[in-house]
């Protein structure tokens, strides 16, 4: 989104703020990094199976070649 800069964000690791950089079409196209997280219980255990076939997909069309997920 246009306007967005490194002040508009707080990246926390253990609650230590981060060093971040937010990267705009003047810098290039960033890879993606990207983590899905899914929180189920005992009975959700088709559909978690649904999800983990769509994995194959999240690299290739979301992520790209130089992106990565989690």
């Amino acid at each position: 989104m246009d306007g967005l800069d490194e002040s508009s964000f707080i990246v926390l690791d253990n609650g230590r703020a981060q060093k971040i950089t937010v990267d705009t079409i003047g810098t290039g196209v960033a890879p993606i990094a990207l983590v899905i997280a899914v929180q189920s219980s005992g009975i959700s255990a088709a559909v978690l199976k649904k999800i983990q076939k769509a994995k194959r997909l999240i690299q290739p069309l979301i992520t790209g070649e130089r992106g990565c997920a989690g």
